[in-house]
């Protein structure tokens, strides 16, 4: 919001100077941000709901989370989870695996211009296995398929997607090449009884 008043006020002083390019070109931008403003609070408050949704269950949380990305973001999504029951998370785990779903899908709508994007769920190795997949743009990775930073230094958020699986002793791993799309695997252990 702070952005865009500095918007008003160049716009203002474009209609006082009389630089007519200038204000129709600062105005196309603004209508811009706003948009993009528009889409990071329903984004906002979608997660919000999502995080709240607790007494749901985290699979169905999950699969209305990615059903409304894809209403709000005209993106073709899906929801696949091959889960017999609901994983033996900690509550912390729980928090985080959403947090990590809700930035990958937050990156898809930023920065992937994809078309679809598929959400899986699995047990695997003993652990819960997530797979987010999307078939945008793609980037280049400078570390491999670790995935931690962007080549040009940018994270995107995958940084903190790496260390919010490591506090709660996951791993995950991130396979992109520009204009291939990119695939997010998260690998969470289950608490044992």
């Amino acid at each position: 919001l702070g952005y865009l008043g500095l918007q008003m006020q160049t716009i203002e002083a474009y209609v006082h100077a009389g630089k007519e390019p200038e204000l129709l070109a600062e105005i196309r931008q603004t209508r811009e941000n706003i948009k993009l403003a528009q889409a990071d609070v329903r984004e906002n408050i979608l997660s919000l709901r999502t995080t709240l949704a607790g007494e749901a269950g985290l699979v169905p949380a999950l699969q209305e989370y990615v059903a409304e990305f894809g209403v709000h973001t005209a993106t073709h999504t899906q929801f696949e989870s091959e889960l017999k029951s609901a994983p033996n998370l900690s509550p912390l785990a729980e928090v985080q695996l959403v947090r990590i779903v809700q930035e990958a899908l937050t990156n898809v709508r930023k920065h992937a211009r994809a078309n679809h994007v598929e959400v899986k769920l699995a047990m695997k190795d003993g652990g819960l296995a997530l797979s987010v997949i999307d078939d945008g743009l793609g980037m280049a990775l400078a570390n491999g398929s670790n995935g931690a930073t962007l080549k040009g230094g940018h994270t995107f958020g995958l940084q903190t997607m790496v260390e919010r699986a490591e506090s709660i002793g996951g791993k995950l791993y991130i396979d992109s090449e520009p204009q291939h799309g990119t695939v997010i695997k998260l690998w969470l252990p289950l608490l044992t009884e």
